[in-house]
């Protein structure tokens, strides 16, 4: 299953200048909760974000222009290739952002 999972203010914004808009710790709590030992899918600009890489105990996907391979995850071209092998996966992917993924979807 592929699953989007989003934080949004009143106005829809997700984030600003690489970070999110307010850190809540309920809400952080809840996203490793819901996302650990599972995939993340997320954007360049959303990894390069990350206080921690890889976010730990999950598979993490990177979406960029520059096709990367890191130890701990495998980066794609595009999101529809992306989606294309994590359908055939067992586990439940998330996307997680940033704002061009997102649309995309």
């Amino acid at each position: 299953m592929i699953s989007a999972i989003v934080a949004v203010n009143n106005d829809w914004g997700i984030g600003y200048n690489g970070d999110l808009l307010e850190h809540i710790p309920e809400d952080l709590k809840y996203f490793k909760t819901l996302t650990t030992d599972h995939v993340v899918v997320m954007g360049q600009n959303t990894w390069d974000s990350l206080p921690k890489k890889p976010l730990p105990n999950r598979l993490n996907i990177v979406i960029t222009h520059n096709e990367r391979h890191f130890d701990e995850m495998t980066a794609f071209i595009d999101l529809n290739e992306a989606i294309i092998r994590l359908k055939t996966a067992d586990d439940e992917c998330f996307i997680i952002g940033g704002g061009s993924i997102y649309k995309q979807l």
